[in-house]
């Protein structure tokens, strides 16, 4: 009885199978024939798609372009209707225009007009070619030009403009050029740029561009470091010496950094230096002078100089100078000597109560003229009247002190005048006292003054 049952239901899965697969069929179908094509600009590029309706009822489809440029396709959108269960094949064109070039893709979109949802897309690529294509850059240099050997793939006849831009490592444009030539197909373009004499050393790359097109290359190369000093030495003779300059020149393509120059002095002269040397140093062969110049940095095309004299007479020069301060300082001296002095000093009394000596001396060996001497008193302290000296000063009170002024008309050479007076204090303790000073006129008829030194009355 079981077989029996198992039999039946065998007998009916395979009634309902049919049915059962065909509610998963697709309800549409997109496929394209070949997913890429290659095309120039303003020229034709066609995708086949096969497109099929698996409904169960006719309908009508909408097959639309997704991606740049979009606007390439022609048309843009196609709307097409299919019956039940119908195939077809339709060209999907492409027309670039502009100046926009390389590789695209697109998304084919097929939907049916009442059911969007249910649509279904395909990829493709169009590769549009440029109507010129920089293939490769040879360089050769040949100071002071850069030759290029372009070689360029032109699509058709046409006249092109090259563009050259030569950049150093920090793009900083070297040198430019522009050139014109007719060309079709494979064509070798020779054009040179200037550049400097000495190349500094580093990487440079030379830019090549198609103008009025977004067409470039670019190639890279390197120039080696290369050093090459020169050194000149220059000597002039004077009749105090000899005059070295040297100069350094970098003819190398890199800066030079801590150059050293090694100068060396013979031995017994003295050595003006110019240019501070870093150290200099005794020569154990001849008993010379070395010494060691380090010039900073000298940039490739520049220069630099080392310059200093060697005296022929060094020890006349030395008695000269050894003459000189002696001499200067016999005339100190000699002033010193012969110039009259003040002297201010003070004796102590008893509490509060001070004698103050004024001591000028004449040490020249002229009269002094019309000698006024001026000395003031602390407003701190008073000028004691009855026990002033023989020669009565001429007071003069303000809030500063009190002024003390004395005539001595003439002073004779080598004379010493003597100035008393007593003051007392109005306090207990230090008080500092101003400086006197003298006034008089030289033999000469200048006027001038002298004057003494502060006191502290303790």
């Amino acid at each position: 009885m079981e077989w029996k049952y198992l039999m039946l239901g065998l007998a009916a899965f395979l009634i309902l199978m049919p049915s059962v697969t065909s509610g998963f069929e697709e309800p549409i179908e997109l496929s394209v024939e070949d997913e890429y094509a290659k095309t120039d600009l303003y020229d034709l590029a066609t995708f086949w798609i096969n497109a099929t309706n698996r409904m169960d009822f006719r309908s009508d489809f909408i097959i639309t372009i997704s991606g740049l440029h979009s606007e390439w396709a022609v048309p843009g959108v196609f709307l097409i209707s299919l019956d039940r269960n119908e195939e077809t094949r339709i060209p999907v064109r492409f027309y670039p225009i502009g100046d926009d070039y390389g590789l695209f893709e697109y998304d084919i979109i097929f939907s049916p007009a009442q059911f969007p949802e249910l649509n279904r897309s395909q990829k493709v690529k169009l590769d549009v070619i440029p109507p010129v294509i920089i293939n490769k850059i040879d360089l050769q240099i040949s100071e002071p030009q850069l030759i290029a050997g372009i070689e360029i793939d032109s699509r058709r006849r046409q006249s092109i403009g090259i563009i050259l831009e030569l950049k150093d490592s920090k793009g900083s444009i070297i040198s430019t050029d522009s050139l014109y030539q007719e060309a079709e197909g494979i064509e070798q373009i020779n054009a040179s740029l200037s550049i400097p004499e000495i190349m500094p050393a580093g990487n440079y790359t030379l830019f090549v561009s198609i103008e009025g097109k977004n067409i470039s290359a670019s190639r890279t190369f390197e120039v080696e470091p290369v050093h090459d000093i020169v050194t000149t030495t220059e000597r002039r003779v004077t009749l105090l010496g000899e005059e070295i300059v040297v100069n350094v020149y970098n003819n190398g393509n890199i800066a030079e950094k801590d150059y050293v120059v090694y100068q060396s002095s013979p031995p017994g002269f003295l050595t003006a230096f110019a240019t501070n040397p870093e150290s200099c140093t005794q020569d154990t062969k001849d008993g010379g002078t070395v010494c060691r110049y380090v010039i900073d940095e000298i940039k490739p095309g520049m220069s630099a100089q080392v310059s200093y004299s060697i005296l022929y007479w060094p020890t006349l020069a030395q008695y000269g100078i050894g003459i000189l301060i002696i001499a200067i300082m016999i005339a100190f001296t000699f002033i010193s000597i012969t110039k009259p002095k003040i002297t201010k000093k003070y004796s102590k009394k008893g509490k509060g109560s001070y004698n103050i000596i004024l001591e000028i001396r004449n040490n020249s060996l002229k009269s002094l003229d019309n000698v006024i001497m001026r000395d003031w008193v602390s407003p701190l302290a008073n000028f004691v009247h009855e026990e002033s000296a023989a020669i009565k000063p001429i007071l003069r009170k303000s809030d500063a002190g009190t002024e003390l002024i004395w005539k001595l008309g003439s002073i004779g050479p080598k004379e010493v005048r003597y100035i008393t007076y007593k003051i007392k204090t109005a306090f207990i303790g230090s008080l500092k006292m101003p400086r006197a000073y003298a006034r008089f006129v030289t033999s000469k008829g200048k006027r001038a003054r002298v004057y003494s030194r502060h006191i502290v009355l303790k």
